[in-house]
């Protein structure tokens, strides 16, 4: 293999769900199309190699837009459609079905396009089987086909892995019996390959991520990652299973400095503040104000006014009967939203930097501030321990996006308030369903609480909230 180094600076029974395919979803995958036949003109750049953030599709060890189908396979994970079609033959699904994976799915679009222009550390000529490679972007121009071999990925755990095949544009992977193996304490959690066209897995141990462009197919053997395909995934007598990340254990800050509370000004007169509008799929149980600004109040959509304890508030004479028009109002509170964003965003002098690599599963917190470069993830649970202190405050700077897993929960413990805990997060906030969450989330996109989740603390975005069958109580001062 020739590398090149570019210059950087220092159940059983068959079972069949059928959605008919979209405009939207075709029109979706055109773009990506074209998107990809800009790749051939694109000048390489340099970037610190991070996890990608998969917003919405970071919960499913299988997504994909026109059908998904498992025969004879095992996948351990959630399966998520948007809008195509699930067949399941003689197959087990440890996870949910997901048919209305519409958030994921776009989410999975923008990630791959992000991908598709990531700058290259390494570009790739030849075999992979045999090599050994560190964290790092590595570029293949082309198609890759591998038979038999072993590919080692070596680093610690916090080492991250992506790996571009088919950087002109156009290009497949194929492997047959070919494996993937971790060294090093490397995790398959941090391993992304990005594949301009199909990848097909025959008889192979592959780990890792797989966004692939068109269509995704696993024959035999295993994929200890997850399988996100622009249209298809079809598995035949083969075992997925989404990867679980081992957080590093990082010792909790001994010093923490006193942060004073993000002031959110009249925004704090809201549960639910969005600039672009609230999505509802009833019924769920609302409790404080809510408020969207600049858009209409057409904006709020599936939303009844015996969901909301507290005033619906907009701009003019649209949205639920129960509305109180007030545009002066709601450009103040906005502003304020703002100004709070900034203010979480700008503290300096954090207690801990890039804790967990990310991951911060099954971790105790003291109050103080906590920042992070990549995406944070919490699959399971973390605890918030104010140490007996009830006005102490917790501010988190993320980076990138942040992923609460289903079922997931965020404990208060030492008299922690939810009103002093505040998440500043400068990509998308997804609570997974049934997750039980606390703070207050200044987030730059979208705020998405899939169903049955709960928050106790107010959902201020500066573009969406959507709702679905959720309690979102405000917190008590």
């Amino acid at each position: 293999m020739n590398i090149t180094q570019e210059s950087k600076p220092a159940v059983s029974a068959p079972t069949r769900l059928n959605r008919a395919p979209s405009k939207k979803r075709q029109i979706t995958i055109s773009l990506m199309a074209a998107l990809l036949a800009l790749l051939a003109s694109a000048s390489p750049g340099t970037a610190a190699t991070v996890a990608p953030d998969l917003g919405a599709a970071q919960r499913f060890a299988v997504l994909a837009g026109t059908a998904v189908t498992c025969t004879d396979s095992t996948v351990t994970g959630d399966v998520g459609i948007y809008p195509g079609t699930v067949t399941e033959t003689r197959s087990s699904i440890t996870g949910t079905i997901d048919l209305g994976a519409q958030t994921a799915n776009e989410d999975f679009v923008r990630t791959y396009v992000a991908l598709a222009f990531a700058p290259c550390d390494v570009v790739v000529t030849g075999r992979l089987a045999g090599q050994t490679l560190s964290p790092g972007t590595y570029c293949l121009d082309a198609a890759v086909a591998e038979t038999g071999g072993v590919l080692t990925l070596k680093g610690d755990s916090n080492g991250v892995w992506i790996i571009k095949i088919g950087t002109l544009g156009t290009g497949a992977l194929a492997a047959t019996d070919f494996s993937v193996v971790m060294a090093d304490g490397g995790q398959a959690s941090n391993v992304y390959w990005w594949v301009a066209q199909a990848a097909t897995l025959t008889d192979s141990n592959f780990r890792g991520t797989i966004l692939a462009g068109t269509s995704i197919t696993v024959t035999r053997g295993s994929l200890d990652g997850k399988a996100l395909a622009g249209t298809a995934v079809t598995m035949t007598g083969a075992a997925l299973a989404a990867p679980t990340p081992t957080p590093t254990p990082t010792p909790t800050p001994v010093m923490p400095t006193n942060q004073a509370p993000v002031d959110l000004g009249s925004a704090g007169s809201f549960v639910i503040l969005s600039k672009s509008g609230i999505t509802d799929v009833p019924t769920s149980a609302i409790t404080g104000n809510i408020g969207t600004s600049p858009i209409t109040g057409a904006a709020m959509t599936g939303l009844d006014c015996a969901e909301v304890t507290g005033t619906i508030y907009t701009v003019d004479a649209a949205g639920p009967a129960c509305r109180v028009e007030n545009a002066v109002l709601l450009a103040a509170a906005v502003s304020d939203m703002e100004t709070a964003y900034t203010d979480a965003a700008g503290r300096v002098s954090p207690d801990a930097t890039e804790l967990g690599a990310g991951n911060i599963d099954g971790m105790t917190l003291i109050p103080g501030l906590y920042k992070w470069g990549t995406p944070v993830l919490i699959p399971t649970r973390v605890t918030l321990d104010a140490q007996g202190d009830t006005n102490a405050v917790f501010i988190f700077q993320i980076a990138q996006g942040l992923t609460v897993g289903n079922g997931a929960v965020v404990t208060l413990s030492g008299g922690a308030q939810a009103r002093n805990i505040f998440w500043q997060v400068a990509g998308q906030t997804t609570l997974g369903t049934t997750a039980d969450f606390k703070g207050i989330v200044l987030c730059a996109t979208a705020i998405v609480l899939n169903t049955g989740a709960s928050m106790d603390g107010r959902a201020l975005a500066q573009t969406a909230v959507t709702l679905q069958m959720n309690a979102v109580t405000e917190p008590t001062n």
